[in-house]
């Protein structure tokens, strides 16, 4: 296959996460060894510190509006993470682009993509009878180059800690402070952890109120760390993470690292359905009050049945192998060698 001419597009942002960025990112890194990669990401400036050194063409914009001033020539392939675009500035990629693929498996133009990548089979229903080729599955999964597999022996070793580390990552940007209200309530789980705090780069919320709810919690150990590059190195310390979805839930799956989630809204929960059922992660539903309590009494019988958790590690031993962009990018050629 010749070399191809890839566009990314990414949204990303403090109010809406880093997620897609992270995605995109991971996939341009791959594509970039053997093709000519430019990618487009529209936000501000809290996406910079997550682009530094990359070896491809890269403009960062305000809007959506100045998108179309940096797009020229044609393009194999257009690749896009984000869940809105204006059917304008699709349309206006497509004339130029051989095809439209998303990354994305929400995504209000999907009806103008000609493939669909999705790391989980299961879709919204919407899109069932769309005519784009979907491929869809956990083989499909990128992993950000920071991410590593947790070895067997290091994990056994964590889990012979007497108080069991548990990371909680709500996100880059963490917009609605999940990590403020998930704090409230897991000082209400009356077995001793020690939690740490992982704060995103866009974390913009008051740490004063962080410190308040430290402050009435006399069981916990726990510790506030703003991360960004050193979030691997802290989270292949821990016995499990508890996540809001998105990307970092399937990395630690890649990992071997074990997860609990809670999702915003019914809709979302498609999103960890096959993790659960691998048996590599544990979902408490929609975050609620009984959400909370459920995933806290889940905390408490892991602590006396740490083998639970060992399972869980074991079950993603093999589950992720890593491969995803590659195959990704075989798919693209494929499609482009039909046509």
């Amino acid at each position: 296959m010749p070399k191809m001419r890839l566009l990314f597009l990414c949204r990303a942002g403090t109010e809406i996460g880093f997620g897609h960025l992270i995605r995109s990112r991971t996939l341009a890194e791959t594509a970039s060894t053997l093709h000519t990669v430019q990618m487009i990401v529209i936000g501000n400036d809290s996406v910079k510190s997550l682009l530094k050194n990359q070896p491809y063409s890269l403009q960062i914009v305000n809007t959506e509006d100045e998108v179309l001033k940096y797009v020229s020539g044609g393009y194999c392939a257009a690749i896009f993470d984000t869940m809105e675009l204006t059917r304008g500035t699709v349309e206006a990629i497509q004339r130029i682009s051989e095809i439209c693929v998303s990354i994305c498996p929400v995504f209000n133009q999907m009806e103008q993509m000609h493939l669909l990548f999705n790391r989980t089979k299961y879709i919204l229903s919407e899109y069932l009878g769309l005519r784009l080729k979907k491929y869809l599955g956990i083989q499909y999964t990128l992993v950000q180059k920071a991410c590593t597999k947790i070895p067997s022996d290091l994990f056994e070793r964590n889990l012979e800690a007497d108080r069991l580390n548990i990371a909680v990552s709500m996100g880059g940007g963490d917009a609605p402070n999940r990590t403020l209200r998930y704090l409230s309530h897991l000082r209400n789980c009356k077995t001793p952890f020690t939690f740490w705090i992982m704060l995103g780069e866009g974390y913009s919320h008051s740490f004063d109120d962080l410190v308040g709810a430290l402050e009435r919690d006399s069981v916990h150990e726990i510790v506030l760390a703003k991360t960004n590059a050193s979030m691997w190195h802290i989270l292949r310390n821990c016995s499990l993470a508890i996540l809001p979805g998105g990307v970092t839930l399937y990395e630690a799956a890649y990992a071997g690292l074990p997860t609990a989630t809670m999702f915003d809204s019914e809709d979302q929960q498609f999103l960890a359905r096959e993790l659960v059922e691998a048996g590599v992660s544990q979902s408490f539903g929609i975050v609620n009050e009984d959400g909370f309590a459920k995933m806290n009494d889940f905390l408490t019988r892991l602590n006396s049945s740490r083998s639970i958790l060992k399972g869980m590690h074991s079950n993603a031993l093999t589950l992720i192998d890593g491969m995803g962009g590659n195959r990704i990018l075989q798919k693209i050629e494929e499609e482009l060698s039909s046509r």
